[in-house]
């Protein structure tokens, strides 16, 4: 329970974009099928099941804090074991601190509760000196339900717990050598066996129609949105010959919302034609991709630098403790690095990516032990080691209470206690539900405003997230209504059968058709810049004809126009 209000305050219930769609999905609230693209399809019936015993909660997100709780008491454990020292708990304790007001493991991207799920796991693996059965067993489940929830996350595991392997087998000597080394073999096979099975049973599921069309859909999306891609300009003549500029440039801007135009093929066309790496494959691209790595450190200390500092503690405890240990640190340090880089230099290495190679090293730190398995507390011991130990301990110990004070302070992250179970409450919804049992329509659209137009990306679903952070402020997710009358311009839900399943039942299969073709579609401009406004009308113009824009009125103060490709009765 201590645990549960530490984090509940620790920052806002819902803060981060990622967690509110898919927590939307899964809920439910577009219809029927809540099998989410990014989480093994199994975890989403599994989520249906909670909402069936507890339909008045938010079952995604009540779920996963329930399972960080467990998570956390389940780390507290292995690390009240296998460090008893005073010091190390002390640092064990400042990291729990940092979790909650640091990277707020609380709403931090899911992503990274994969991670550290998967983190969890590899310290049931391998940090027990007790060599439990059932806390293997635990690890084990928590790994895979690091892989369910982001498997890619997960991955990015397997190099470091296979390290930990080698280091593990490496420490034993003698006639019972072999015996030892599959022993711990034996320990990783249901893990392995696990692994299997989860990432074999998603491959046979998008290996069949409509998920194999939406699981290309969203991976071409993600090509085109996420990496790195040519300008319109930069596109070589040939290439450019075979594409449409104002769905390439509309597609960029996540303009997805004309399903027709906007289909699975033309965004593989797109992504293959326009794709690009971050950095080139040579020695000055990876001087410069090494760099940019290091202004992210700089630049966001919070996320990065400052678990990057712990890491740096950590293995001079290491060191001083475990001599031996310096091999496999060197090994952990150069390997995250390389998994860093390689992203950085595809051009998608985003906070999230890092948090979750630092929760692998942090993980493999922790449980490496290549002096052999001994008992008792490693740090206890007399002289000048000992007091090196106290001393980075209690130094790294300082660093992190200092740096969630000071994240506190700056940033007011400390606020009203909130629960999943809020989100079932009613909302405030303004004039939003006005249209709630109509058959009026409206196409959510806008930018941000920017100065230039390929920079217009970075703020590229304003209209609709405005809107829906009308719900997020309150800690409320929208009614399943909400949807029905409200579709966005572009969002990851578009090509999937769930979403697809919503447009026709609401017989607006192509939003942008039905905007000029039905009398009940309108389009709701949330833009701070009339660029949106410019291209939109264009887009519309080459692809559906001349037509008549008229303003007929506001939701929420934002105008509301009505698009007709016919001429208005006199």
């Amino acid at each position: 329970m201590l645990l549960y209000m530490i984090f509940c305050i620790s920052g806002r219930l819902y803060d981060d974009w990622d967690n509110y769609y898919v927590a939307i999905v899964v809920n439910g609230l577009l219809g029927n099928n809540n099998l989410c693209q990014y989480q093994h399809p199994l975890l989403c019936v599994m989520m249906g099941l909670v909402k069936l015993v507890l339909p008045a909660a938010d079952c995604f997100t009540f779920s996963i804090h329930v399972l960080l709780i467990a998570a956390i008491a389940f780390m507290i454990t292995i690390f009240r074991t296998r460090y008893s020292g005073k010091t190390q708990r002390a640092l064990l304790w400042a990291a729990v601190v940092y979790l909650a007001w640091g990277i707020e493991i609380w709403n931090v991207n899911y992503t990274v509760w994969a991670a550290f799920f998967c983190f969890t796991g590899m310290l049931g693996l391998f940090g027990d000196p007790e060599e439990k059965q059932g806390r293997k067993i635990i690890g084990t489940l928590f790994f895979l339900l690091g892989l369910m929830l982001r498997h890619q996350a997960g991955l990015l595991f397997l190099p470091y717990i296979g390290l930990e392997a080698l280091c593990e087998m490496s420490v034993f000597r003698g006639k019972d050598s072999v015996k030892k080394r599959l022993s711990v073999l034996r320990r990783l096979l249901p893990l392995l066996i696990g692994i299997v099975l989860i990432l074999g049973s998603r491959a046979v599921f998008y290996s069949i129609e409509p998920w194999k069309s939406g699981w290309e859909y969203d991976k071409a999306r993600v090509k085109v949105v996420d990496f790195p891609m040519r300008s319109w300009d930069m596109l070589e003549e040939n290439a450019a010959s075979d594409l449409d500029r104002l769905l390439y440039k509309g597609a960029r801007r996540w303009m997805y919302a004309d399903t027709e135009l906007v289909s699975r093929e033309n965004l593989l066309r797109m992504a293959d034609a326009g794709s690009m790496r971050g950095f080139d494959p040579d020695l000055m691209g990876i001087a410069r991709g090494l760099h940019y790595m290091g202004k992210v450190i700089w630049y966001y200390p919070l996320e990065v630098f400052i678990p990057l500092l712990f890491l740096l503690f950590l293995a001079g405890v290491k060191c001083f403790t475990e001599r031996k240990a310096w091999i496999g640190l060197l090994m952990t340090f150069a390997g995250s690095i390389v998994i860093i880089l390689f992203f950085v230099m595809l051009g998608r290495a985003p906070s999230r990516v890092w948090l979750c190679v630092i929760l692998a090293a942090f993980g493999t730190i922790c449980v490496m032990d290549p002096t052999g398995k001994e008992e008792g507390d490693h740090s206890e011991k007399s002289g000048t080691d000992a007091k090196a130990f106290k001393i980075i301990g209690m130094s790294a110990a300082l660093l992190l209470g200092i740096s969630a004070v000071v994240c506190l302070i700056c940033s007011g992250r400390l606020h009203r206690f909130e629960t999943v179970c809020s989100a079932a409450k009613g909302a405030e919804e303004k004039s939003f539900s006005a249209v709630y049992g109509t058959d009026i329509r409206y196409l959510v659209c806008g930018w941000g405003e920017e100065e230039e137009e390929d920079s217009v990306i970075l703020d590229n679903m304003y209209g609709w997230n405005r809107m829906l952070k009308h719900y997020m402020d309150q800690a409320k997710l929208p009614s399943s209504e909400f949807f029905r009358h409200y579709l966005s311009s572009g969002w990851w839900c578009y090509g999937q059968e769930y979403y697809l399943s919503l447009l026709r039942e609401l017989q607006v299969e192509n939003p942008v058709r039905a905007l000029v073709e039905k009398d009940e579609v309108y389009l709701l401009d949330m833009s701070e810049d009339s660029l949106f406004r410019e291209f939109f009308y264009v887009y519309l113009y080459d692809h559906y004809g001349d037509m008549l824009v008229k303003k007929i009125g506001t939701v929420d103060e934002y105008p509301v126009y009505r698009f007709r490709k016919e001429k208005e009765e006199k």
